[in-house]
């Protein structure tokens, strides 16, 4: 080959210069004539360039070591009418981005030593020193230190605002009225007219209120507040509120305890109650309970046995004022030992007096099991 193909080459084998053929690849040999950049001119098998247009690590040495050889991926980068790659100067925001990197350590959010603020300032003038393009100190303040000045001053806005909210709301409890009466809750009814959530929403104190006022008032009495707006729960959530309340036969424990809050409410006039025992009866019966794991319909009096023909239930009522409560109920069967009655009888009178009710008489019809008691 007496020179190089390629455009502006001045380059002769007798001089020296290794000459490298066009590959016979032909994906290859479009890079290579894409490189050298002459008008309607295609390489042939014979083309060839000189080893002045490969950078200096596309060659490598034969396995014996004695020969230089290009890389059979090798791309001619270098040619006289092709401006050789300069390095990049650096950008103003690359400039910033490795200022506000370079002062992170000493910047003035940053949990720094207080032992040793001129350490910091050294460091920090140095750095700036650093920094200077075309005599021109670089700004200290920029984007970035702007927008996380700005996120902290937000935050410390909404933390404020969480403060005045929480002293406005004891303000407005402080000034209204009502607090006095309604729990948060049921300011919440008045004010929405409704709460979030179903019947877990209420609190426990008003859950306590309200089944005080559904036993003082009775169930007309307490419908006729639901009916006017009180903020109050609703049937069927005082239902559901006590539905684990034990009412199994026999003397009802749990009730007494409600009836004690009703009857801490009352003067002493309106404690004085009668107690009063009947019997009906019932069709006979045996049905599963899954509550219990046991049939239900058999008799629960002690001392007796059989299934169930009649029910026993015994019950306290208001002599001044009008309420009544069953506090005891046996299933019997048509004969009755009124000898096992009495002690119910005895138990309720001593219940009746631990919370503060006086029992000045006794009632029963002339049934034969309540005419048994008190032979």
């Amino acid at each position: 080959m007496p020179g190089c193909s390629a455009v502006g080459c001045n380059n002769r084998t007798e001089h020296g210069v290794k000459m490298f053929r066009f590959p016979r690849d032909p994906d290859l040999r479009k890079k290579w004539a894409a490189k050298v950049k002459r008008v309607e001119w295609f390489p042939t098998d014979n083309s060839a360039l000189c080893a002045e247009h490969f950078e200096s690590n596309q060659f490598t040495a034969n396995q014996k070591g004695d020969k230089i050889v290009i890389s059979s991926t090798a791309i001619p980068t270098i040619f006289s009418h092709c401006k050789q790659p300069q390095p990049r100067r650096e950008t103003i925001r690359q400039k910033q981005a490795f200022l506000v990197q370079s002062l992170q350590e000493d910047h003035f959010y940053t949990s720094t030593s207080s032992s040793a603020p001129e350490a910091a300032t050294v460091k920090k003038k140095r750095k700036l020193d650093e920094l200077r393009w075309n005599g021109c100190e670089v700004e200290v303040v920029t984007i970035e230190n702007e927008l996380h000045r700005e996120v902290l001053r937000v935050r410390e806005l909404q933390e404020r605002i969480k403060e005045l909210e929480g002293e406005l709301s004891k303000e407005k409890e402080r000034k209204c009225p009502c607090t006095k009466i309604f729990g948060s809750d049921q300011l919440q009814f008045l004010d929405r007219g409704k709460l979030q959530g179903r019947g877990n929403a209420w609190s426990e104190k008003t859950i306590t209120t309200a089944l005080k006022l559904r036993f003082s008032c009775g169930a007309s009495g307490y419908d006729d507040l639901l009916k006017v707006g009180f903020p109050l729960p609703s049937f069927s959530t005082l239902q559901k509120k006590t539905e684990h309340i034990a009412f199994e036969s026999g003397i009802l424990t749990e009730i007494f305890h409600l009836l004690a809050q009703k009857s801490a409410q009352f003067s002493e006039e309106e404690k004085w109650c009668s107690l009063s025992m009947d019997e009906m009866s019932i069709k006979k019966s045996l049905d599963y309970d899954l509550k219990s794991d046991s049939f239900m319909g058999y008799v629960t009096l002690p001392g007796h046995s059989g299934e169930a023909s009649k029910a026993f239930c015994i019950q306290l009522g208001g002599l001044t004022t009008r309420w009544k409560q069953i506090v005891g109920y046996y299933f019997t069967g048509n004969s009755v030992d009124g000898s096992k009655v009495g002690p119910a009888i005895m138990e309720v009178m001593s219940k009746a007096h631990e919370i503060g009710l006086k029992i000045s008489s006794i009632t029963n019809d002339f049934g034969s099991s309540n005419l048994a008691i008190w032979s």
